[in-house]
Formats: structure tokens, sequence, C-alpha cells
């Protein structure tokens, strides 16, 4: 009886350990889970964070593009000033040539 006293002792032992080390691997598993979720919420503000950069990146191009386009805009105008002086002056010296 003495064995079967310290067999018993043992298997409780074991059982307890066992129920043990399950709580710890559950302990463990839960753990993991909160650290995929605050992974998960970083990987998503970092994802926005790119976004809100992209976006504000496009608004520069924008910006940037229409700064472009408002300049050859004026260029084409100082462009057509020029050519209208030119051809006065043209004209006037085929005036001044007719005339001498």
């Amino acid at each position: 009886m003495a064995n079967e006293a310290t067999l018993n002792d043992i298997m409780e032992a074991i059982v307890g350990l066992n129920q043990k080390m399950d709580n710890r691997f559950e302990q463990v598993d839960k753990r993991f889970e909160q650290i995929d979720k605050r992974f998960d919420t970083l990987y998503d503000e970092m994802d926005l964070r790119f976004q809100e950069q992209n976006m504000r990146l496009d608004l520069i191009e924008s910006k940037l593009d229409q700064v472009g386009v408002n300049r050859i805009l004026v260029l084409e105008r100082e462009v057509e000033v020029i050519k209208a002086n030119l051809k006065k002056a043209l004209d006037a010296v085929a005036q001044l040539q007719e005339a001498k």
C-alpha cells in the first residue's frame, strides 16, 4: 500500500504539473496573441502614416506640376509679346528701308 500511496502521489503530482504546464502554455499563448494584436495595430498605424505621406507627396507633386504649367503659360505669353515686338521692329525696319 505504501507503493500505491506513493504511486498515487506521483500520479497526482504529474497531473498537477501537467495542469501547471497547460496553464503556463495558455498564458504564453495569450501573451503571443497580445503581441500579435499590438503588432497588427502598429502595422496599421505605420500603413496609415505611409498613406498620409504619399497623399502629401501627391499634393506636393500636383502643386509643383501646377507651378510648372503656370510658368509655361507665362513663358508662352512672354514669347508672344516678344514675337509681336519683333514683328513691329521688323515692320519698322522694312519701312525705313523703303523710305531710303
